[in-house]
């Protein structure tokens, strides 16, 4: 038997064991976070890896890990990837013995998006802010004000709500 028939042989046997060890419901829960990261922006891939490793077991796996368990290609994985490390969701780690790196969800990852959530949030309260300054502002400021009344509201309310999470998770951690 030729080299290549051998690894297509083992690449489809390890594709299948891949496949039978994802559970329905964390197939299903994989794709439904795909849908609804990418209605908040990010690629359906970028959703579905961070499903996929808030999900997976082990929580660090490698590229060819990933591309397997998601069915994407290796080039498509590895530039979410970056993608997904610069916004602060998803680390690289190593493994002691092992060429190889690895990938999991960032321990700051949602201080990372709430950080992301306030500077939007920030930036277009103060955008408006500008809008209703100016000389030439439209005539009717009434939507522009309500506008800015509720980011300035999330901008007050997004730290408080950080600060309770921290403070329930600190009392519920063992």
């Amino acid at each position: 038997m030729s080299a290549i028939l051998v690894r297509q042989k083992f690449q489809t046997s390890v594709k299948v064991v891949k496949e039978a060890e994802i559970a329905p419901g964390v197939s299903r829960f994989v794709e439904d976070t795909g849908l609804l990261l990418e209605e908040a922006g990010f690629t359906r891939t970028g959703g579905r890896l961070v499903g996929w490793l808030l999900a997976c077991d082990p929580p660090e796996q490698s590229a060819q890990d990933l591309s397997e368990a998601l069915e994407a290609s290796a080039g498509g994985i590895s530039t979410t990837l970056r993608a997904l490390q610069r916004g602060g969701f998803v680390e690289r780690t190593a493994r002691s013995g092992d060429r190889r790196a690895y990938y999991r969800v960032s321990p700051t990852a949602w201080e990372a998006m709430e950080g992301d959530q306030l500077r939007f949030v920030t930036s277009f309260r103060a955008l408006l802010d500008d809008c209703l300054t100016a000389d030439d502002a439209p005539v009717d400021l009434a939507r522009l004000h309500r506008a800015r009344q509720f980011f300035a509201f999330l901008e007050r309310e997004i730290p408080q709500l950080w600060e309770r999470f921290i403070q329930e998770e600190g009392a519920s951690s063992p």
